[in-house]
């Protein structure tokens, strides 16, 4: 399971601030920022700026997985939690990682 554990931003706004939001976000990850621009550019097409709550879960074990998360602001807890609802925490996912 996977959950927001900073508040995000609340970014507002046309789709030019959208895409100014999103490239942002893709500039702290070494993939696009090393991609040929046609890569660029394909990413920044597919790509969709989403705002997660803190505590907000948006991936729960056995979830097939259809698309990347990549975390533009705040950090991601991921854990697994048992059948009597003990947690354990396995990592963090911060900007860039």
């Amino acid at each position: 399971m996977a959950t927001s554990t900073n508040r995000p931003s609340r970014q507002t706004g046309p789709e030019g601030s959208d895409g100014h939001v999103k490239r942002a976000i893709l500039e702290k990850y070494a993939f696009y920022r090393n991609g040929e621009p046609t890569l660029q550019a394909d990413i920044e097409r597919a790509a969709n700026v989403v705002h997660v709550e803190p505590g907000s879960r948006f991936f729960d074990v056995g979830q097939p997985c259809a698309q990347v998360a990549l975390v533009g602001q705040g950090s991601v807890r991921v854990f697994l939690a048992s059948e009597s609802g003990r947690e354990i925490t396995l990592y963090h996912v911060a900007p860039g990682e």
